[in-house]
């Protein structure tokens, strides 16, 4: 039967090699946990953003012409060009877009 027997200065490399590959699994998950958490936020910005720019598309679409119009999330101002009209976004945590709608006559 084969012991192992414990010769000096075997245990410590053996912990460090254990305690390194535990710290690497931990940062790992840590790094992609907060990027989940980055892409979702992103992912809720967009979402609101598109849902201020239909809605204020709907209102231009019915007749009301403003040049800010503002929500509890955020503003959308519209630029009136000749052919077309330019709708730009701007939550309250900064993120901004753009709509750009086409006017065919």
């Amino acid at each position: 039967m084969n012991v192992i027997a414990n010769k000096r200065g075997s245990i410590l490399p053996l912990v460090l090699v254990g305690l390194f590959l535990t710290q690497l699994c931990f940062f790992s998950v840590c790094y992609i946990y907060r990027n989940q958490a980055e892409t979702y936020q992103l992912l809720k910005e967009h979402y609101q953003s598109q849902s201020m720019l239909l809605m204020t598309e709907q209102f231009i679409k019915e007749g009301e012409k403003e040049n800010v119009y503002s929500y509890n999330i955020g503003d959308v101002s519209v630029s009136y060009e000749r052919d077309r009209i330019i709708l730009t976004s701007c939550l309250n945590t900064g993120y901004q877009e753009n709509l750009i709608i086409i006017i065919e006559e």
